[in-house]
């Protein structure tokens, strides 16, 4: 698999996790309500730690939820790691407001990797390649430790 389709799955199999997280908390709670305020943080926050992740920002526009994610200490101990954050994009009515639904996780959702200082960027291929496989595999151990 070339480097470009490694990463596109690495991206994949991370937006999967966090719809599935999502979608096991809209199972469990029902609709998951999503303000620019403290209370969401930390409802997001706690829906996708056993993933990993950390809520680091959230930006709203008026077509448009953005929620930022740190790489917490199972993605930084991968050797070499140069990403921080990831993020994903909600589609927004208008309000400023929105609530995520199970069909909503397919719909109006994108999700993307974001390197900050280009650091990604600067690393060779073979060591690119090496950490896209080291964060599948940790993707996939905390898919079966959930």
């Amino acid at each position: 698999m070339n480097y470009a389709d490694l990463q596109k799955e690495v991206e994949k199999n991370l937006e999967q996790q966090i719809k599935r997280v999502f979608s096991d908390a809209i199972d469990n709670d029902g609709d998951f309500d999503i303000e620019a305020d403290y209370d969401t943080h930390t409802r997001i926050n706690d829906v996708v730690e056993k993933i990993g992740l950390e809520v680091c920002g959230m930006h709203i526009r008026q077509s448009e939820f953005i929620v930022e994610f740190e790489f917490g200490e199972k993605f930084l101990s991968i050797p070499n790691f140069p990403l921080r954050e990831c993020h994903i994009s909600l589609q927004n009515d208008g309000n400023y407001y929105l609530t995520l639904y199970v069909d909503s996780l397919s719909s109006s959702w994108w999700f993307g990797m974001t390197d900050v200082m280009h650091n990604f960027k600067e690393v060779n291929s073979e060591t690119a390649t090496q950490i896209l496989n080291d964060m599948n595999k940790v993707i996939e151990f905390n898919y079966l430790s959930i």
